[in-house]
């Protein structure tokens, strides 16, 4: 009576290990010197762009659109890149305003020749 829950070995479907059943597995990292400094200047460049969105008012949800991340991603991001920018003394803060001001002022004074 056992013997009938159980399939014959011939009724079974065979398996096989082939390629195409599985998706492609992602590339590896580079792990080389220039493949590290490669993703250094990569993660610079980013950096660089966002810093450039936000100064330019870009909002964050636009930024993260852009770069093909998650809302709550980039805001993560955001903070990371900011707590590493924090002006030190009142003379980093005071460039750092200065450059967000002639940013808008270049703006504005597109607007007024238009």
């Amino acid at each position: 009576m056992l013997q009938s829950w159980f399939a014959p070995l011939e009724d079974l479907p065979v398996m096989t290990d082939s390629v195409s059943d599985h998706p492609p597995s992602p590339p590896r990292r580079d792990r080389s010197f220039a493949g590290r400094r490669k993703a250094r200047a990569a993660k610079g460049a980013r950096e660089r762009r966002i810093v450039n969105l936000l100064n330019a008012g870009v909002s964050v949800a636009e930024i993260a659109q852009s770069e093909r991340v998650t809302h709550r991603r980039m805001r993560m991001m955001v903070g990371e890149i900011l707590a590493r920018r924090a002006p030190q003394s009142p003379a980093e803060f005071l460039a750092l305003q200065v450059s967000r001001l002639s940013e808008a002022l270049l703006v504005s004074y597109g607007a007024m020749g238009n």
